[in-house]
């Protein structure tokens, strides 16, 4: 029987129900990972593959955990979590399931955002936002984010509020391995995973020869003033609702409806109204301060400019390491390489003797992490070690060595 397992877990009021699904049940397991090392954007990872047994049905949101190995519960690293998007039932007792990593969750769920002055660390905010959006997945965050935060969350998904504060932080998010979505900051390991020629295939340069892009980068700055003219927000007529809840396209503070309506709720970016009469809807903007760093290359052809406006959290203290940073990766070599992986070499010892040393004893699979840095060997087409980031990787799930089609971005 094929050692590749999948381990259901399908939420219920009662308590989760766990099946396993082995060998001839499963047919097709497709898998996209994905990871932005910069978090200039939180990518979903998928799952898609077909199941063939009479059982169950399965419905959106129900949790499948990805293993490979020879016990289900081997995998020290825990699985890779994908949750059901479509549904569909082809035939009699076959499923063809399409599924997505715990990102998907924090693009359904809306979050509040406001203004920061330091009151949060980097760690409190990351860990409100994924507490607001993820109900059913682990989360962990690794790593020093101990800096206090400064600017702006707008009204947005919380995909886009972890996007913001792991950007200004540095951090990436990876739902790769763990059976949880992991916020870490990449730094280098001591021991850097190495791969010889005989571990690859089809090895490409995929970058754009010796052009590069300079890069500009705007810190921001918010405050209250309490000086400023008091701005028109939103007018609410006797044909509104009675409650309404308005949302800001810019952070305010001081907020007033008068003597016709009473706020019942409210913050830097949205009020929830209660009118008796027609009311007004006024506050005192934030000053919002702003500035621009750039890096242009010292050589080759500059081919256009990366302009990142939009990070309001990035401050002025900390705009020059991000901006390193974004330049070095945006400019970074690219490889795009077939890698064959193995399983490792160690044994994992699982089950307890009841009579003498009867352990048993399997292979522990160890995966592929699409952030973990690759020491490339010999590769034709530099002729030198690289050490790269996999921002993606693509595979079938089968039972021997898995063939991963991988994006790899050096990384210094």
């Amino acid at each position: 029987m094929a050692d590749r397992k999948i381990q259901f877990n399908c939420y219920r009021e009662d308590g989760t129900s766990q099946f396993v699904f082995f060998g001839d049940e499963l047919k097709n397991i497709q898998i996209e990972q994905k990871a932005d090392p910069i978090c200039s954007s939180i990518p979903i990872s998928t799952a898609s593959f077909t199941i063939v047994s009479p059982k169950y049905y399965y419905t959106k949101g129900q949790r499948f955990n990805i293993q490979k190995g020879n016990s289900l519960m081997v995998d020290s690293l825990g699985g890779f979590n994908v949750y059901v998007k479509t549904a569909k039932k082809i035939e009699k007792n076959t499923w063809q399931i399409f599924a997505e990593d715990a990102v998907s969750f924090l693009q359904e769920k809306m979050f509040l955002g406001g203004v920061y002055s330091g009151e949060k660390t980097q760690k409190a905010l990351m860990g409100e936002i994924l507490s607001t959006a993820l109900k059913k997945t682990d989360f962990e965050i690794v790593g020093d984010f101990s800096e206090p935060v400064y600017g702006w969350i707008p009204y947005c998904t919380c995909r886009e509020a972890l996007k913001q504060i792991c950007f200004a932080s540095q951090a990436v998010v990876d739902t790769s391995y763990g059976g949880k979505l992991r916020v870490v900051k990449i730094e280098t390991p001591q021991n850097i995973r190495s791969f010889s020629l005989g571990d690859l295939k089809k090895v490409e340069d995929i970058s754009d020869g010796n052009d590069s892009k300079s890069v500009s980068l705007y810190w921001h700055a918010f405050e209250k003033n309490v000086d400023a003219p008091r701005e028109e927000i939103a007018k609410i007529s006797i044909f509104d609702s009675k409650t309404s809840t308005i949302f800001f396209d810019k952070p305010y503070f001081d907020l007033d409806v008068g003597y016709a309506g009473e706020i019942l709720e409210s913050g830097d970016n949205y009020a929830i109204v209660e009118r008796t009469g027609a009311v007004t809807l006024t506050g005192i903007p934030y000053s919002h301060g702003t500035g621009r760093l750039q890096k242009t290359p010292t050589y080759g052809e500059i081919s256009g400019e990366s302009i990142i406006q939009n990070a309001t959290l990035v401050t002025e203290s900390a705009a020059q390491s991000i901006l390193d940073s974004c330049y070095n990766y945006i400019n970074a070599k690219r490889l795009s390489a077939e890698v064959i992986e193995t399983p490792s070499k160690l044994y994992t010892r699982y089950g307890e003797a009841k009579y003498g040393s009867g352990y048993k004893y399997g292979w522990d699979y160890l995966a592929f992490k699409p952030v973990r840095q690759l020491n490339i060997y010999s590769v034709p087409v530099y002729g030198e070690n690289i050490n790269g980031i996999v921002e993606k990787q693509t595979f079938k799930l089968t039972a021997g060595a898995l063939v991963k089609n991988c994006e790899i971005a050096e990384y210094n």
